[in-house]
């Protein structure tokens, strides 16, 4: 039964390939206020973005000279995100930039659509518009006709899918119009009620995808029956791992613009301190620093340091030992200076320099450097107790 099913399949195939056409296809999507309804699967607009994704696919791979275009009917004014091209990471690529809001402008999408067709490279490839419509059209129906006597006219075909907007006016309206443009059956309208759960699958069994590469959809051979259960269950499956696949695309590129995403309520809560932890915060920031404990002068690095730096490293030592002794002073008779005042009025003291250095077996206390920095320091001591005086 698998080897008919494939043989079967393949035949499938091979018809459609024989049936494939050159077209120039503009693909417009509805992304107004109306396209966040959630009767399809997830909602509106995540249904188009599925059934656009197939529909582009199918129109590239039924002929490599096929052209795909991409345009938003929504929001504030009309916008034009691809003119016709033939690389389909590209259309994938502006789901993401695509804001949803406003209403849709029907009749301008078709009339910029019909100027991005009629600019294409290559003039062999025939005209189509697919547009897609998740809300209310408010043109009236002698508008609708005179737009589609026009594209008739200039040979473009219109395939028009109605999402859930299942009013007898909006029907009536957009069948007149498809009637209208109509020529030799080259256009469709597709009506699609609520009770669809995944539009993508419910349009791959449509015209719309029907000669210019239906088959195109299944597998990496081309082929896909509908028809099989099974096939269309591994097709749901992959629809909505590409979603998530996208969903998470999205994510990171949002992260990579403006940093990483606010966390969600739940982590916030998880994240936020304890009155415990904060209590525990608060007690480590009252308690004094206390300094690092003096490194001892090894003898080796004496012989290598010259008179100067013998004196600084020796002040150093003495400075920090000094902070120690006060620090533990102040933790049992809780008075007295600060630790670094009573360190500087110390090392301001010529006399108390000297036995500093004189505990230094290496050092010459009579080297002249040493001499003239005590000296200085003798003056400076001098000079304070004249205008204590």
């Amino acid at each position: 039964d698998v080897y008919k099913r494939q043989v079967s399949t393949q035949s499938t195939w091979g018809r459609n390939i024989l049936n494939m056409v050159l077209e120039a296809t503009m693909i417009i999507m509805d992304n107004s206020a109306y396209a966040r309804n959630g009767d399809f699967m997830p909602n509106r607009w995540e249904a188009q973005q599925d059934s656009v994704n197939n529909l582009a696919n199918s129109k590239l791979q039924g002929n490599p000279e096929n052209t795909v275009g991409l345009m938003t009917m929504g929001g504030k004014r009309v916008e034009t995100l691809l003119t016709p091209i033939q690389e389909m990471s590209k259309v994938l690529a502006c789901f993401h930039k695509i804001q949803l809001g406003g209403t849709i402008q029907f009749s301008s999408a078709l009339q910029i659509a019909q100027l991005a067709l009629k600019q294409r490279l290559n003039k062999n490839l025939k005209q189509r518009i697919v547009v897609f419509v998740a809300s209310p059209i408010t043109e009236d129906e002698n508008t609708l006709v005179s737009l589609a006597k026009k594209l008739k006219k200039n040979s473009v075909a219109v395939d028009v899918v109605n999402i859930g907007e299942q009013s007898d006016e909006q029907i009536n309206k957009l069948n007149k119009f498809v009637e209208t443009v109509k020529n030799q059956d080259n256009s469709n309208f597709i009506n699609v009620a609520p009770n669809v759960q995944i539009l993508a699958d419910y349009l791959l069994q449509t015209p719309i995808f029907g000669g210019a590469g239906a088959a195109n959809i299944g597998d990496d051979f081309g082929m896909y029956d509908t028809s099989d259960p099974e096939i269309a269950e591994v097709l749901r499956i992959s629809l909505e791992e590409e979603r998530e696949r996208r969903r998470r695309q999205e994510e990171e590129q949002k992260r990579q613009e403006g940093g990483e995403p606010q966390q969600k309520p739940a982590e916030a809560a998880e994240n936020k301190p304890t009155p415990q932890l904060e209590q525990a915060a608060q007690q480590q920031q009252q308690q004094p620093q206390q300094p690092q404990p003096a490194q001892p002068i090894e003898e080796e690095d004496l012989e290598n340091l010259d008179e100067e730096e013998l004196l600084r490293r020796a002040q150093q030592i003495s400075l920090q030992e000094t902070q120690q002794g006060q620090i533990q002073e102040e933790e049992t008779q809780k008075q007295g200076k600060q630790p670094t005042q009573q360190a500087n009025e110390q090392f301001q003291d010529a006399e108390f320099m000297r036995d500093i250095i004189n505990q230094f077996p290496d050092v010459d206390p009579n080297n002249p450097a040493i001499k003239e920095a005590l000296e200085k320091l003798q003056k400076q001591n001098e000079k304070k107790d004249e205008g204590k005086k």
